[in-house]
């Protein structure tokens, strides 16, 4: 049984491979085709970024220009990487926010990766105000045998109403939450979302200091929390998959 999990998505055949997607936390109905429209999509999606074929996404080389060809390795540190990426890049789809998915090539030290975040708008994550973001490495993570990370930077925006329940606007904390589902295991994804969620919450009351690091382990996933100035989560395998 894998923890780090592929959802099964029903595929048609269009330009673009389209399925349903996972159910949302908001209970809003979701788009039977989330990729049908893709010039409408430059408003709420970097979908100038890469093509979708076959429930993977593919980025030019250099992230930046040729060919839509380059697309994660899961055969070296996860498996499940490309999955992975497609389903939480649907999951975050939405006409009135924006949802970012980029790839970055290796640079010195530091891995290929593809960054997903979630923003107000196109201009907050362009500007790098994103109430969320993931890092999905192609080779192991600079920290903690890592292979994907997620930092929870704001969940709240402009609400003051929510300001004071848990810092943090429903559709961000949905959001969060729907992204996690797409991402691991149905066994293990409520408890991963509650120790993200309370984690990130102590930290917006200032509960909890720079530096501090905490551990969890949810099945076949390794979870360590580290505060700097935000959380930030990295996510590494007990045992290879």
């Amino acid at each position: 049984m894998k923890f780090l999990k592929s959802k099964s998505l029903a595929a048609l055949s269009l330009a673009f491979i389209v399925t349903l997607m996972p159910q949302r936390v908001d209970g809003a109905s979701p788009p039977k085709d989330p990729f049908a429209n893709y010039m409408k999509m430059y408003d709420y999606a970097s979908v100038h970024k890469y093509r979708v074929i076959n429930k993977n996404l593919y980025f030019q080389k250099d992230g930046q220009s040729g060919r839509f060809e380059r697309k994660m390795n899961p055969k070296r540190i996860n498996p499940h990487v490309n999955s992975q990426i497609y389903n939480a890049t649907v999951s975050l789809l939405h006409g009135k926010y924006y949802t970012s998915t980029s790839y970055m090539p290796k640079m010195d030290t530091i891995p290929s990766r593809v960054i997903l975040s979630f923003s107000p708008s196109e201009a907050y994550a362009m500007s790098g105000s994103t109430a969320f973001n993931y890092i999905f490495y192609d080779e192991q993570g600079d920290k903690y045998n890592s292979h994907i990370t997620l930092t929870t930077s704001s969940l709240w925006y402009t609400d003051v109403s929510e300001l004071n329940k848990d810092h943090a606007e429903a559709v961000y904390k949905a959001k969060l939450q729907n992204s996690i589902n797409a991402l691991f295991d149905e066994n293990n994804e409520k408890a991963i979302f509650e120790f993200v969620f309370s984690e990130y919450l102590k930290s917006a009351k200032r509960q909890t200091k720079d530096g501090t690091v905490r551990k969890k382990k949810f099945g076949n996933i390794n979870v360590v929390m580290e505060k700097r100035t935000v959380p930030t989560f990295y996510f590494s395998y007990v045992r290879k998959p």
